[in-house]
């Protein structure tokens, strides 16, 4: 009898299975999450614009367990949901969550420059559902003889970064990382003494900062980047190692560097920076330290070949790139497809089945003034160089794996970012 009452228990168990499943359907506020603002697991978001791969569409997308299930067009998704579960924006812009793959959140080690928490959550109103971060600091705690025995052979080179790095450490690195096919992100200035280096100005004058940085420097940094990455080719360019140059400056010598290698079969990419694409040194106020960045910004000319290049975070990129007739599609590349293909994030940068919910919702049009209360500036406000600019296209909100971190200016109250590796 007992054997009998154990099989008939093992057989409800699915149904059991099937019942909770139901009641957290019918109702979510038993699951409701403080990392999500809204008390739905599984839910469609409505509009008019979704930017799926292939075209923008109207539709609805189904996420469920902080996945995409279903990406319907028209309206044939209206009979598969309750009315309740549906978040409708109109004609609001509905996309991949933008990918970050170089950010410097200095946590551990410098959280009064910005920190974990300020930063994804700053992240998360820009439309950012992914960050990689390049850290700044070495911080290891010396609680051991071999950790502190680490720390004093590093110190000759500096604590914070590694200024005696060579070619031939750049080599032995490159060598390692092609194995398992990971990218090397550079920063690509290689310092070349000239006598215009020396040259003495206004020190409150951005023309003379932009002296003691020339675009030289970008250019012969990313020659022997180059040089260095061929030797890693031995079974061909597709076996070696894969270049990225962060935040390039220079449009000229540098950019046609690239070109030509890329055209070679090079696997090599390079990303660029809202403020190269918005600012020219011309128009930087003297002593302005808001603007000061390295490499430094270049002049206008400058900034309209890499506007050229590219045919910049939402909505910066998309206010400035209005005059240069980018597209949804081409924002969608630049920011989720292209990054996430970069970071090894095969399960990101597209709204499509299987894919994760990272998704950013924002109006195009809607023209808002950037100030120290925007939900962007969070631990350092009015010290942003876009400060007083009218841009175009605010974000309304930010999911992250089905959560709804972002809403309308309102953060969800826990921290919902979970860890990612490379696949």
């Amino acid at each position: 009898m007992e054997s009998s009452a154990k099989l008939r228990l093992l057989a409800l168990l699915p149904l059991l299975a099937s019942l909770i499943l139901l009641y957290f359907d019918f109702f979510p506020q038993a699951y409701r999450s403080n990392c999500s603002l809204t008390e739905y697991r599984h839910f469609w978001i409505a509009s008019k614009r979704i930017v799926t791969p292939s075209a923008v569409i109207s539709g609805a997308v189904e996420v469920k367990g902080g996945k995409i299930v279903s990406v319907v067009e028209g309206d044939d998704w209206r009979g598969k949901t309750w009315t309740n579960q549906i978040m409708d924006y109109g004609e609001a812009v509905v996309m991949p969550g933008l990918i970050d793959v170089h950010a410097h959140l200095d946590d551990p080690g410098r959280t009064e420059w910005e920190g974990f928490p300020s930063g994804t959550r700053a992240a998360a109103a820009g439309g950012i559902t992914t960050l990689i971060d390049m850290p700044l600091n070495s911080d290891p705690s010396t609680t051991s003889e071999e950790t502190l025995k680490l720390k004093s052979f590093m110190c000759p080179s500096g604590i914070n970064d590694f200024p005696m790095t060579n070619s031939g450490h750049i080599k032995e690195g490159l060598s390692v990382l092609a194995k398992y096919k990971r990218p090397l992100l550079v920063h690509a200035e290689l310092p070349q003494e000239t006598e215009e280096d020396q040259d003495s100005g206004d020190p409150r004058s951005y023309s003379t900062y932009l002296k003691t940085r020339p675009a030289s420097w970008e250019e012969g940094a990313i020659s022997e980047l180059l040089t260095v990455t061929k030797d890693t080719q031995a079974g061909g360019p597709s076996e070696g190692a894969h270049l990225h140059i962060v935040h390039l400056a220079d449009a000229r010598s540098s950019l046609q560097l690239i070109k030509e290698a890329k055209s070679r079969g090079d696997s090599i990419t390079v990303e660029t920076c809202p403020h190269y694409l918005a600012f020219s040194a011309k128009d930087i106020p003297d002593g302005d330290t808001r603007f000061k960045c390295a490499p430094p910004i270049r002049d206008a000319d400058n900034r309209e070949k890499l506007w050229a290049a590219l045919l910049f975070v939402l909505p910066v990129t998309w206010s400035y790139g209005l005059k240069h007739g980018i597209s949804l599609n081409q924002l969608v590349s630049w920011w989720s497809e292209k990054p996430a293909k970069l970071a090894g994030q095969h399960l990101k940068g597209a709204i499509a089945t299987g894919y994760h919910a990272d998704i950013v919702v924002w109006d195009p049009e809607l023209e808002f003034e950037l100030d120290d209360n925007h939900p962007i500036y969070i631990k350092h406000p009015n010290i942003s160089a876009y400060m007083g600019s009218k841009l175009s296209g605010k974000v309304l909100a930010t999911f992250a794996r089905g959560n709804l971190v972002y809403k309308d200016g309102k953060h969800a109250p826990i921290a919902c970012g979970v860890p990612i590796l490379a696949t």
